[in-house]
């Protein structure tokens, strides 16, 4: 074979070979450009992903801070229902001195109706005695009346006797 020869027969094969090359390159060309979009898209949603993440770290520590005031919050009111639970309990604690006192107050008074009736009991003996004594008296007027009738009739049966 001559040089020419071979030269036309590895033209057609060259040339398809370089045409695949070409081709292989074209195509790695597209998937680099496929690639560095990924890669960019990749880069995108990194970003978006980092920035969603701070937000929603963000959020979250906004809402511990509000669930940590709210705790604070039931804290305080749990404290103001233990100083009302307190003042309730102080009150019940009056209201039972009171109770104490209002018994002492109607015993008191009990023995003040007892001494009352016992006082009543010798007004009623006392007026007893004076309706007795009344009577006693009444009888004595009647016996010094009869006294008196019985010396005035003495002293003029004495008068009329004697001269």
């Amino acid at each position: 074979m001559t040089p020419g020869k071979r030269l036309d027969q590895l033209e057609p094969i060259m040339a398809d070979v370089i045409q695949k090359v070409d081709r292989l390159i074209e195509g790695q060309g597209q998937l680099f450009e496929i690639a560095t979009r990924a890669d960019q898209n990749a880069n995108t949603i990194a970003k978006g992903l980092a920035a969603l993440t701070l937000t929603t770290q963000k959020q979250f520590e906004q809402v511990n801070a509000r669930f940590d005031r709210v705790d604070t919050k039931f804290e305080q009111i749990d404290n103001r229902f233990e100083q009302i639970d307190a003042r309730f309990e102080q009150v019940d604690s009056r209201f039972d001195q009171i109770d104490t006192r209002f018994e002492q107050v109607d015993s008191r008074f009990d023995q003040i109706d007892t001494r009352f009736e016992q006082i009543d009991a010798r007004f009623d003996r006392l007026e007893a005695n004076q309706n007795e004594m009344r009577q006693d008296i009444n009888m004595l007027k009647q016996d010094v009346s009869s006294l008196k009738a019985g010396q005035e009739l003495i002293i003029q049966i004495l008068r009329e006797k004697l001269p």
